[in-house]
């Protein structure tokens, strides 16, 4: 509200101050120029745009009162303002105000000196006001300013690079890159996560972009006899995950959505994600901020117009009976309900900690909030999973993420609200930092001895994660769990390619194995101590396609988790790289209000569950066409992968198997699949117009 007001007032000022000198249109002008510097001053420390948009626009106003000469000095005026009022609001730089009293003395001595009418004199002196302030920034680049060379070398046309380095992103992003250029995903990969998100044909023409003689290309090799449609099915068995739990995880598909935690993520892109992964059928990570009401509620369905008359119209008979009849109940926004939630537990143990004392007032009044422990709250999380209305299916104690190994969590300040800290229990003004190791256990041992006691406890599988590093630590998990019995349900391997919102620079360069790497190396670990059966194996890290799931699995994973391209596929991520800055553009890794609001949970539910229901698909696909029933069939003698040029490596003579490299466990029939769900090729895709609020597949 006081930015509004302070924007309105500065306009109307502004508007005030150029009809004295001008008339009506000097008002406009300045009227205009005054609205959108007030803008700039609030949307520059997060929207790198208004500086071009409020320039551009200045400069079409100005070019339609004055003509295109004033009009470009006018933008290139506003351009420079803006610039300097960004330096100014986060260096507190003298540039500004100097400047802009350089300018407005200029100005009105110009008009003050001048005779005429009045236009001649205020265009005169607009000029006068350019020209006195381009004259301050190159006194103060080239005498004054020593820290940028570029504009003390090249006053006033230095700053221009400034403006260049503000689009630098869009240009390469859109313009500049090849298809198979850009980096994490190129933007071939992204057309087809945002075809398969809305639900169209992703199918391309013309052959595969990709370069599949290049040495690191995995291809899948496929079987002579491809399994008949009619016998496939177009369900998969199913997986069970601790089997010897009271209450063990069958997950319909071998798909989730990997561990993003509300603070790092929006409270609407958690909302979307919770109903897309309940419509598709597949489980939810929580990430290390804890189990949270968006995940249960998923999106809240908004009360329809049609609902809105009806209601009034049935009040409005009510009255006129003078009420004789019973008052109609006013339409209620409906929950259209969370997934089958994966609980993860951070170092920092934020939501599972004891709390010490509640929200409190102190005897002079100050309000304080929740206070909490430092240590695990056990029962705390007994209680939460045993609670049916979470669905929770496993839990993990996270070790570590393969963007950032042994760094811990980090949620920056600039994405800190009250809310957030009342969650975690965490200051406000200060980045939220987990501990990069944990108190509670120090040793693989002592790991699996926790994991056994909240296995006991809560009935439900539990395991951990890791990125793929030195061999020991998975040497003594496996053989721990050999030993004694007590050991993981599931182990997460995440991929030194994975993302994160907040992460330093030189740990996800070059600190931990990508999982294609790390994958072989786990899945032969655990079978040279003879507990590969027991462990589930899920990977995580860059999976975008069907064909990546696949591969995952024929090289030692069991399931896979992906993140990033849910973002794209569904929630409509750009690739904007501004995670850690909360000045996302497309309102997904931000808590901004102003960026969260383009966000809609109701549109891109849909999609999420779009791209899952894709790539259910395209496991079906792939199956008939490498010849096997099941992805678990698959092994590394299905995987090549190109050594040097023209020279393609079995991943089983890369990585040979201790063992018969094949997988002995269990699994559970598949569900019968509903004609209203499902065509000859899987599970149906959803038009995103069509807003679903639920899957007859999930009660």
């Amino acid at each position: 509200m006081f930015w509004i007001l302070g924007i309105l007032v500065t306009g109307l000022l502004s508007a005030l101050a150029g009809f004295n000198i001008g008339g009506v249109p000097a008002a406009l002008f300045l009227g205009a120029l005054g609205v959108l510097i007030g803008m700039a001053a609030h949307d520059i420390s997060r929207h790198k745009h208004a500086i071009l948009a409020g320039s551009l626009i200045a400069g079409a106003l100005a070019a339609w009162l004055a003509g295109p000469i004033l009009g470009a000095a006018v933008a290139l005026l506003a351009f420079l303002l803006l610039l300097a009022l960004h330096d100014f609001l986060l260096k507190k730089d003298m540039l500004l105000p100097l400047g802009l009293a350089t300018m407005f003395a200029s100005g009105a001595g110009a008009f003050t000196l001048l005779d005429g009418p009045l236009s001649s004199r205020g265009a005169v002196a607009t000029v006068v006001s350019i020209i006195g302030f381009l004259a301050w920034v190159g006194v103060y680049d080239h005498y004054i300013q020593k820290k940028h060379a570029i504009r003390r070398n090249f006053p006033i046309i230095g700053w221009a690079r400034y403006g260049l380095e503000l689009i630098g992103d869009e240009l390469r992003q859109y313009w500049f890159m090849s298809d198979s250029e850009e980096q994490p995903f190129n933007r071939t990969t992204r057309q087809y996560l945002y075809r398969s998100g809305k639900g169209v044909d992703n199918n391309l023409g013309f052959g595969s972009k990709e370069d599949y003689r290049a040495v690191g290309k995995y291809h899948l090799l496929h079987n002579a006899e491809a399994i008949p449609d009619d016998e496939m099915g177009t369900m998969l068995p199913r997986l069970i995950i601790g089997p010897n739990r009271k209450r063990p995880y069958i997950p319909t598909w071998p798909i989730g959505i990997s561990h993003m935690s509300w603070g790092a993520q929006s409270e609407e892109a958690v909302r979307a994600e919770a109903s897309g992964a309940r419509l598709a059928d597949i489980h939810m990570g929580t990430g290390e901020g804890g189990y949270t009401p968006f995940h249960r509620e998923g999106v809240i369905k908004p009360v329809t117009l049609r609902d809105r008359l009806l209601h009034t119209t049935a009040l409005g008979v009510h009255l006129i009976r003078l009420k004789h009849t019973e008052r109609p109940k006013a339409p209620l926004k409906e929950a259209i309900g969370g997934p089958k939630v994966a609980l993860e537990i951070g170092s920092g143990g934020f939501g599972f900690h004891r709390l010490l004392k509640d929200a409190f007032t102190d005897a002079a009044g100050r309000q304080y909030r929740k206070v909490w422990s430092k240590d695990l709250d056990i029962d705390l999380i007994v209680e939460m999973v045993n609670d049916p209305k979470n669905n929770i299916v496993y839990g993990i104690i996270k070790w570590e993420q393969g963007a950032k190994p042994a760094h811990g969590g980090k949620l920056p300040k600039e994405k800190i609200t009250p809310q957030l800290a009342e969650w975690r229990g965490i200051a406000e003004d200060e980045d939220c930092l987990s501990p990069n190791v944990w108190k509670e256990w120090k040793t693989p041992e002592e790991l699996c001895e926790l994991l056994h006691i909240l296995q006991e406890r809560t009935g439900i599988p539990w395991g951990t994660k890791y990125a793929w590093g030195t061999p020991e630590r998975s040497e003594r998990i496996a053989k721990h769990a050999a030993k004694t019995g007590h050991g993981p349900d599931l182990i997460i391997l995440d991929g030194g390619e994975g993302g994160t919102g907040a992460g330093p620079v030189s740990l996800a360069d070059a600190v931990a194995e990508p999982l294609f790497f790390g994958l072989p190396l786990l899945d032969n670990v655990l079978r040279k101590y003879g507990v590969r059966d027991k462990v589930v194996v899920i990977g995580a890290g860059k999976i975008s396609k069907g064909s990546d799931i696949m591969t995952a699995i024929a090289l030692g994973a069991d399931m896979v988790d992906i993140g990033r391209s849910f973002l794209i596929a569904g929630l409509g991520c750009i690739m904007a790289q501004r995670c850690h800055t909360n000045r996302c553009p497309t309102g997904i890794l931000t808590q901004d209000p102003r960026l969260r609001r383009g966000l809609d949970p109701m549109d891109k539910y849909v999609r999420v569950a779009n791209y899952a229901r894709v790539l259910q698909r395209e496991i079906i696909l792939l199956c008939k066409s490498l010849g096997v029933r099941s992805p678990w069939e698959l092994n590394r003698n299905n995987v090549s992968v190109v050594q040097t040029a023209g020279k393609p490596t079995l991943l089983s003579e890369l990585y040979p198997y201790p063992d018969d490299g094949k997988r002995h466990f269990q699994l559970a029939p598949p569900l019968p699949a509903t004609d209203n769900e499902h065509d000859s090729r899987g599970p149906k895709l959803i038009k995103v117009e069509q807003q679903v609020t639920r899957s007859p597949l999930i009660p």
